[in-house]
Order: C-alpha cells, then structure tokens, then sequence
C-alpha cells in the first residue's frame, strides 16, 4: 500500500498519476518461499493543494514569502511543504489589493478666528497644518487632511453723512445733532462675508430762515407764485435745498407795495400842441393819458391826464399910408408899397395866442435931402429936420441931418435851457462887429469867451455884455436846473457774458457826484461793495461766479448839491 502526492513510481518502473489498486509486478522468486511473489498495487495519489491568500492592506504588506508589496498582486506564490491536510505541499497563490492613504485637503474661509479638528484654534491663514484620522478613509486606510484656511478679519468702515436738522441711520436711531461715535454691526455685511463694523461720522446741518425786503408799486409776484397787492411781512416760502449748506432756505416776505400816481397836467396852447406822449393835439382834449414809468416820487408809474384848452392864432391887416419909408412893427422899414408882408406878435391876441398882422402900406414920395452920421450913444440917434416943404402928394420936402446907432449887436444862446444838474451845456453868443465878451450870472463873472462849455448847479440867468469902443450891446438867456435825487434800480441783471444786462448798477448815475453800492447774499454775506462815478457788479465774489438767486442791495446816492439818498431792495441774479 502506498500513498503519494501528485505522482508515484512503482518498481514496475511506471510512473502513476493517479491512484492505482490494479496494477501488479512479478518478482520472479521473490517469494520467501522461493516463489515469485506477485505483487499487487494500492495506491493513493494525493495532488498538492492549491489556495489564495487574499489580502487587503494599507500602503504595503509583509507575506508568509518574507516579501513586502507596496502594491496590489495576484500572482506571487508560496509553496508549503506538506502543508496540505492530505500530507501534499500546499500552494498558495496571493490575491493582494493595495489601498493607499487617503490625502485631502480641508478648504475654509472664516472670519477673525478657526477651530479645526486637531483642536487647535487658528488666528491667521493656514495651508500646511494636516491632521491623520486612523482608518478614516472610505479604503479603510487612514485619511491625512491638509488644512487650507483663509482667515479674514471683521471690516470696520465710516458712514459719512451730512444731513439738515435729523438723520435716520441704519441702527434705527433718528440723529439731530453732530455724532462720530455711534456704532452699528452688519452680521456678514462685509464683502468678504464678515461682519461690517459701521461708525457714524454725521454732520447736521439747519434750516437756513432769511428775509426778503421788495418795494413794488401796485402788485408784486413773489417767489411762491402769489400777486400781493398789499404790504406783507408774513409770507413764507421753502427753496429745498437752497441754502448754501444744502438744507432748505426759508425765505420771509417784507413787502411794502405803493400805488401809481395820477396827476392832471393843464396846458393852454395856440393851434397845436406836442405833449408828452409824443402826439401833437389840434382841438382842446381832456381825456388823453401817458404813463410815466417810475415817474412818481414813489418809484411807482406816474399816470398823467391831459387838460388842454387850444386858442388859435387870430389874423388882422395893417392899413398904412406913409411918405418915402415906412418902419414897420415887424422892424423893417419900406420904401415902396406892400401888401404881402406879414408879422407875427408872440402871445400878441387877446387870447394869449399870436396875432398875425399882415401890412397894406402905401407910400408916396417926397423930396429929401438927407446927411448921415453915426453913434455909440444912443440919445444921439435921430434926425434934425430942416422944413418940411409940403408937396402935392401930401408929402414934405425936407432935409434930414440923420445920427444912426453904431452896428455893435449881440444875443446870448445856449445848446439847452432845460438840464439835469450835473450835465453841460455850451454857452455861446451870436453878434456884429464884437471886441470882447463878458458872462456873469449871480453878480459872479462866469466866462470872457465868446462860447464856452458850462455845467450849472442851479438855476440862473446868463448875462452877456458884449463891447466895441465906446459902443455895447447887452442879452441874457435863463439855464433852468432839475436837480435829480431818485436813483434808476434795476431788480434783476444777467451776468452771462451776452454784454447785455452783465452788471448791476444804477442806471442813472451820470445824475449824481457819487454812487456806493453794497450787494449782500441770503446768509448776510457782502459779496459787493464800491463806491465812484458809476460802480457795477459783475455777479462775482472773490473770483467765483455768484449762484442764480435774490440778493439784498443798499445803494447811497449823492447830488451835486450834496444832498444823500439811501435806498435798499431785492436783487435777483439770473445767468
């Protein structure tokens, strides 16, 4: 009987494979009793037993081969020698799967502060802290985590605000004075999804309340869009936003409102009559008016009527009979017959009008022997008659030593009778055969020139002497003077550069010695103030461009007499 692994060589000389109980061999004589002995065959065959190792491991393994795989393997061997049940070697095949460690990285973002699972609370970013948790990864092997932390810091910031009179702010607080301490947090309001830490820095501002002083005649529209047709001081009206400081101006009304003036102008005229209004009236009229504007003492319109009588120029004829020469009214004297010659005598009817004569002179001769001579003094004039002789046509026949006036004439004129003080007038004579001049007015002698520029201060008479010799001839002419007290104001001017309505300045000071002018803004500001012939604002202060708004002026004017007038109002600046 035998029993073998895999295979089995019998004395036979056969090599058997698998088990055998039929085989037999003959030993010729092998018997002890020296018989062949035949031997029958039993035997067994057991294979070598063939198994896997199967494994699962971390990183590396060490098998029963004295071997260390660091990956996974199914087909390293093992032979154990009669390692098998059945006595055979057993054969074990590895079936080995590797599984690495499990690297991770942990990504987080917080805010000042981080707890991470190795217990460690981190304050800054952090990329290279790690932590192994033993067999925490889903292989079974252990799980190595990176930290990657991005630490960012709560946000502190400041609300700048300004406001007019309260302020509500996002802490629910409603603010009316200046604060730069108080403190709000927005959870996670950062960008960087952190708190925002928020401090107030506020500034309040207040309600700006100015006045508005107006002077109008009649009516006057105001700012808020109302006609007031009497005084009022209670008036208010809100600019949003227009104070200087960016709160709302509250503008109050001080409005003194006079009304226009009517007057009666009576005139009394000969045929026609030019008035004010620039029309020419041929009939008496009673209801005609003109409207002065600003001509009334109060600044208001003076509103004139017409009252006016006309009388005509009343005609007559002279019937004259003379001899030899006729010296008529008119001056001039004939020396032949004339029907067509005409005189008018200013104011001369018995109406007031002029009276128009018209001469119808006949003259018939005589016989005359005439001697002539002259002289400056005038009792010499005249003429010494020797006769008459009367003649035939009724006329004598005479002769006549005749004595004249030298020629020396003159007449005082002047470019206007009628001025505003301050204003010039030229002075000058008309005259014959004049050597020198002299002008004198108040017993005050004015001028030794024959015509000269003048600026009168008052009303006077001009006398003007004018000589020749022995011989002179004396006129006068009578300057009337308006003195001008009232200054022209505009309320309003457009600084744009249009060379239109660019300054603001009174519109007569050629009227008067000197002007002043002060400009002040809605906060009391003085933004002007000059003085001279003519001063004017240009919308200007300290080299900046005023805004469009209403300003106060006071202006003082003074005469040439040296009478002062003050006056005060509103000024609206548009661009």
């Amino acid at each position: 009987m035998h029993t073998a692994c895999n295979t089995f060589t019998w004395i036979d000389g056969n090599t058997y494979t698998s088990s055998n109980t039929s085989a037999t061999h003959t030993i010729s004589g092998g018997a002890a009793n020296g018989c062949d002995s035949v031997i029958t065959l039993d035997l067994t065959i057991n294979n070598t037993v063939n198994s896997t190792d199967v494994h699962t491991a971390c990183n590396t393994f060490d098998w029963i081969d004295g071997n260390t795989y660091t990956s996974s393997n199914t087909s390293a061997t093992h032979t154990i020698s009669g390692g098998a049940a059945n006595g055979c070697d057993s054969v074990i095949t590895l079936d080995l799967t590797i599984n690495n460690t499990v690297n991770s990285t942990d990504v987080h973002t917080a805010c000042n502060t981080f707890t991470w699972i190795d217990g460690n609370t981190y304050t800054s970013s952090n990329t290279s802290a790690t932590h192994t948790i033993s067999g925490g990864a889903a292989n079974g092997c252990d799980s190595v985590i990176t930290l990657d932390l991005t630490i960012n810091n709560t946000v502190n910031s400041t609300d700048v605000h300004t406001a007019c009179n309260t302020f509500d702010w996002i802490d629910g607080n409603t603010y009316t004075s200046n604060n730069s301490t108080a403190m709000h947090t927005i959870t996670g309001g950062a960008a960087n999804g952190c708190d925002s830490i928020v401090t107030l820095n506020l500034t309040i501002t207040n309600t700006v309340n100015s006045i508005d002083i107006q002077t109008a005649c009649n009516t006057y529209t105001w700012i808020d869009g109302n006609t007031y047709t009497s005084n009022n001081s209670t008036a208010t009206h809100t600019i949003a936003g227009g104070a200087a400081n960016g709160c709302d101006s509250i503008v109050t009304l001080n409005l003194t409102i006079t009304n226009t003036v009517n007057s009666i102008d009576i005139q009394t005229a000969c045929n026609t009559f030019t008035w004010i209004d620039g029309n020419t009236y041929t009939s008496s009229n009673n209801t005609a008016t003109h409207t002065i504007t600003g001509g009334a003492t109060n600044g208001c319109d003076s509103i004139v009527t017409l009252n006016l009588t006309i009388t005509n120029t009343v005609n007559s004829i002279d019937i004259q009979t003379a001899c030899n020469t006729y010296t008529w009214i008119d001056g001039n004297t004939y020396t032949s017959n004339n029907s067509t010659a005409m005189h008018t005598i200013i104011g001369g009817a018995a109406n007031g009008c002029d009276s128009i004569v018209t001469l119808n002179l006949t003259i018939n001769n005589s016989v005359v022997a005439t001697s002539t001579s002259t002289s400056c003094n005038p009792a010499d004039v005249g003429t010494n008659m020797t006769g008459p002789f009367t003649m035939a046509n009724g006329c004598d026949s005479t002769h006549y030593d005749t004595v004249s006036l030298a020629s020396i004439n003159v007449s005082a004129h002047a470019s206007d009778t009628l001025i505003y003080q301050g204003n010039e007038i030229v002075l000058y004579s008309i005259g014959d055969n004049v050597t020198s001049y002299s002008w004198t007015a108040n017993n005050n002698l004015i001028s030794t020139d024959s015509s000269f520029t003048h600026t009168p201060n008052e009303t006077a008479t001009y006398y003007l002497l004018a000589t020749n010799g022995d011989c002179e001839d004396v006129d006068s002419i009578t300057i009337q003077v308006l003195l001008e007290t009232a200054p022209l104001i505009p309320n309003s001017f457009t600084p744009n550069g249009d060379t239109h309505n660019d300054i603001f300045q009174v519109v007569n000071a050629d009227k008067f010695r000197s002007v002043s002018i002060r400009v002040y803004n809605r906060w009391g500001e003085e933004v002007f103030n000059q003085s001279g012939s003519n001063p004017g604002w240009d919308g200007n202060f300290k080299l900046k461009e005023q805004p469009v708004d209403y300003y106060q002026y006071v202006i003082s004017v003074e005469s040439f007499t040296g009478e002062v007038t003050t006056v005060s109002g509103s000024l609206a600046l548009f661009r």
